[in-house]
């Protein structure tokens, strides 16, 4: 699945950072927390935005997988994208790219069937 991707990734980044092996590391540990813990922030955001988007279909409508992450751009971009079934099809996908702020406010960047496909590339 590809959310145990998001999770390797975030614990590569976590060893190779150095994080838990001493002091000295302790303001890239910070910051790596701090990323994931924004991650989570956007994660729950776009899920209460996704409830509402169905809303408007079928009550048929299934989310199959869900998958989020974050890269680099000129700021750091939370990425959640889910997977779900219509009722019809099966590889619906929908997905958010999202900002948040010091204060973890979320903002919408882009959302989309085409936003971030690659989540769900197998």
């Amino acid at each position: 699945m590809e959310r145990r991707k998001v999770f390797l990734l975030i614990a590569m980044i976590f060893m190779v950072s150095g994080c838990g092996q001493n002091e000295s590391n302790s303001d890239s540990c910070n910051t790596m927390q701090e990323l994931y813990y924004r991650s989570i922030v956007a994660r729950e955001y776009a899920d209460e935005r996704f409830k509402n988007y169905l809303k408007q279909f079928d009550s048929k409508c299934e989310i199959l997988d869900k998958s989020y992450g974050f890269y680099k751009a000129e700021t750091f971009i939370y990425v959640v994208g889910y997977k779900y079934s219509n009722g019809i099809s099966n590889y619906m996908t929908y997905s958010y790219k999202i900002s948040v702020d010091n204060k973890k406010t979320c903002k919408i960047i882009e959302e989309g069937t085409d936003v971030a496909q690659f989540l769900f590339e197998e």
